[in-house]
């Protein structure tokens, strides 16, 4: 569910240009130069692109990004539950070594 008021062609023009970006480096580097500009670009609404504010990260050899998950389960940690925190931790190693 979208947590912020939108139309259902803002998410469809957020989508193509985020799928774009991720598969044209020129399209890429455009979204990291002007990332308001891009979506205005692509076509989301005024209203939106007031509300989103992001930056985008590429790993590099000498560096990792990680993206912690929006809500975490604070009772689940608090708890010590070893399903949800082995869960956590899979999904914050990289793909190669999970």
């Amino acid at each position: 569910m979208a947590r912020f008021p939108y139309r259902p062609a803002d998410v469809q023009a957020l989508g193509r240009l985020l799928g774009e970006a991720a598969i044209d480096a020129a399209k890429r580097q455009a979204l990291i130069d002007d990332p308001k500009g891009c979506l205005r670009r692509a076509g989301l609404s005024d209203d939106t692109i007031a509300l989103i504010d992001f930056k985008v990260v590429s790993d590099s050899a000498a560096k990792t990004h990680v993206v912690l998950p929006y809500r975490l389960n604070a009772r689940r940690v608090e708890a010590g539950d070893a399903d949800y925190l082995s869960g956590l931790a899979r999904s914050l190693v990289p793909q190669a070594l999970n």
